[in-house]
């Protein structure tokens, strides 16, 4: 934040950088690593304009595993706010193919200084009409490498006709990038924002205070959060007394929001529309997303839990793990067909097979469609816990937890248990100040979900939750302890 750049400047900058990958020979693409900073625009915006591959991944082991599960020549673009010069000299020897380019902002509408190139190894630039992107899909496996290849119409189709027309974007768009841009989540909001001429504030890292200070300072009309930091907003001390009068739209997804955070969010901001999606990586992002009508919680009502309809040209279906379809109002896989969905994940045959299977991309998320083919996501299959042989849904049982006060943030995982095979436990933190009884929480609990889902085990803890870098809560971090030695 604090300069102004235009779209005239964002495409000079963008045509200098992709001109500067032509002379220097670039194959293959960019990796970026963007850390809310407008250059990262100028990098994802000058890769599709030199026709190069977009790779997007956070500062961290995947930097090295993704250049390493590459295996191409590529010019290798690091877009960074600090220099981390020793790592990429230890990461250049270890990929002696594969020119490295490093680079770091110095300074508002400077541009990039180059620090080094590593590897004088003479390549020549490919365009690829096919793969616009590779990227992690949702950060899930930081430490093995698994990108999805998007390609160049997907993209345009998600991003022009899904994100633009569904949102709403416009040039009186402010949108503020709380996620990091190398969510996709948020690097959809990236490419319509800059399409429509809005404009883009960015903060340097979420941290609800000077989140909230940005939306009232910058006048921020959109924003894109996903649930445990919605519940971060609404949880800050004084949230009430910060300006929202500008913004219409927050828009959340990646998991299932917690009843308490969604009636809360509904108390602070009665008017302001809630756009409830659901989407992947693997979809470009979006895969549903809320009618315009119901996005006013005073007209949506139970709706709003929903995350809508298939967008434009995607079909989506629940079904059995047979793949076929399930009867409304029955729990199973949601699977989705679309110009959208990713070709495969790169170098990963066994993988894609598995994820893509008769046209259909296969989610690994757990659904109900009702009759009007309204989507409402479960859990994901792989958080599901199984207990006594019973199916136990960890999202119910956080949404019932999450609404006895004093709870702060919650997560239900499954742990080893001898009888039943998995048992039910959560982890609270509590807010400031609040004192959790554990027998007051299965008591509240009893009252609101049925007695085999509410937890036989609670533990309350002063430390945050951990959290990936798109905001999810990292339950296999959480079941490790419990499930080491044992099947994950």
């Amino acid at each position: 934040m604090g300069s102004d750049r235009d779209q005239r400047g964002i495409a000079m900058t963008t045509t200098t950088l992709a001109a500067g990958g032509h002379l220097h020979g670039s194959t293959g693409g960019a990796l970026e690593t963007y850390l809310r900073r407008p250059e990262g625009i100028h990098g994802v915006a000058a890769n599709s304009f030199g026709g190069t591959v977009t790779v997007v991944c956070a500062i961290g082991p995947s930097v090295e595993d993704t250049v390493r599960h590459m295996r191409s020549r590529s010019w290798v673009n690091f877009l960074s706010s600090i220099p981390p010069l020793g790592r990429f000299r230890a990461l250049s020897r270890r990929t002696r193919d594969m020119p490295v380019l490093v680079g770091w902002s110095v300074g508002a509408g400077q541009g990039f200084r180059v620090a080094e190139v590593f590897c004088a190894a003479s390549v020549v630039l490919l365009a690829f009409p096919i793969t616009a992107g590779l990227l992690y899909p949702s950060f899930r496996q930081l430490l093995r490498p698994e990108i999805a290849a998007l390609t160049m119409a997907g993209t345009s189709l998600s991003v022009a006709m899904n994100a633009i027309l569904l949102v709403g974007f416009d040039r009186t768009s402010v949108y503020m990038h709380a996620p990091p841009m190398f969510h996709l989540n948020d690097g959809m909001s990236t490419y319509a924002v800059t399409m429509v001429g809005g404009t883009h504030v960015f903060i340097p890292r979420f941290e609800p205070g000077a989140c909230l200070a940005a939306i009232q300072q910058y006048r921020v009309t959109n924003v894109a959060l996903a649930p445990t930091m919605v519940t971060m907003l609404i949880n800050h001390p004084g949230v009430e007394t910060f300006d929202f009068s500008a913004m219409r739209q927050i828009h959340f997804g990646s998991s299932p929001m917690p009843e308490a955070t969604l009636k809360r969010a509904i108390e602070l901001w009665p008017n302001l529309l809630l756009n409830h999606g659901w989407g992947m990586t693997e979809t470009s992002p979006i895969g549903t997303m809320l009618p315009w009508e119901l996005r006013l919680p005073a007209v949506a009502g139970e709706r709003l839990r929903s995350c809508g309809h298939s967008a434009p040209n995607c079909e989506v279906m629940v079904v059995d793990e047979a793949g076929k379809e399930v009867a409304r109002g029955a729990v199973g896989e949601l699977i989705i067909r679309g110009p959208n969905v990713m070709v495969g994940y790169w170098k990963k045959p066994e993988e894609t097979a598995a994820a893509l299977r008769n046209g259909w991309l296969y989610t690994g998320d757990a659904a109900v469609m009702d009759e009007d083919g309204f989507v409402y996501i479960v859990d994901r299959l792989k958080d599901m816990i199984i207990s006594g042989g019973e199916n136990v849904y960890s999202t119910e049982v956080e949404s019932a937890i999450s609404l006895f006060p004093g709870v702060a943030e919650v997560a239900v995982i499954g742990i080893p248990d001898e009888r039943w095979g998995e048992a039910v436990h959560a982890i609270i933190v509590p807010r400031p100040g609040a004192g959790l009884d554990v027998e007051k929480i299965r008591q509240h609990c009893r009252g609101l979900i049925a007695g085999y889902k509410v937890p036989r085990s609670i533990e309350i803890r002063a430390r945050p939750l951990p959290l990936s870098g798109s905001g999810k809560v990292l339950k296999t971090v959480l079941r490790e302890p419990f499930w080491r030695g044992r099947r994950l």
